[in-house]
């Protein structure tokens, strides 16, 4: 099964892209209205979704310096940490956090359609982000308690999840 609301953390591979700087006040600047251009058309393909993104007016061009910028959907809002990757404008971005509300909504809605019974899903809030990465959620109801194990499918905060199986099988 798959979480479309809660997107995830690591955003964006390269945008190995030469991001045209200028010159002000001699210190050259990243132009962050193509990065944030270059973002939005990015995560609205990945996500399926129109997302806008808003990054910060002068961001000096420096390898390694990072700035926030924020992205928009129609469900959500949320930062995007965008890393500057070389002198010459390429970045890298990631999504600052999981949306953990959006993954335990979703495990709760596809047990519920299965059994018909109310069901509380607890995840934690601080999940290592990555594809590939895993946690583990805990389902509650009337009936008892299962857990389940979580796996990012990539790096934009889609999940699978399965019941945990039990130990010794």
């Amino acid at each position: 099964m798959r979480s479309d609301s809660g997107k995830g953390r690591r955003l964006v591979a390269l945008l190995s892209v030469a991001l045209l700087a200028s010159s002000c006040g001699g210190t050259e600047v990243l132009d962050t209205e193509d990065v944030a251009a270059q973002l939005g058309e990015t995560l609205s393909a990945k996500l399926g979704t129109n997302i806008t993104v808003d990054c910060p007016g002068e961001v000096p061009l420096e390898e390694g310096e990072s700035f926030t910028c924020t992205a928009t959907g129609p469900e959500e809002t949320f930062d995007v940490v965008v890393t500057q990757t070389d002198s010459e404008g390429s970045v890298a971005a990631e999504r600052a956090s999981l949306n953990i509300g959006a993954i335990e909504e979703q495990i709760a809605q596809s047990l519920e359609q299965l059994g018909g019974i109310d069901i509380r899903v607890t995840c934690p809030d601080d999940v290592e982000v990555g594809k590939g990465k895993k946690f583990e959620c805990l389902a509650t109801s009337e009936r008892g308690e299962l857990t389940f194990v979580v796996e990012q499918t990539d790096d934009f905060g889609n999940v699978t999840f399965r019941p945990k199986p039990e130990a010794g099988k």
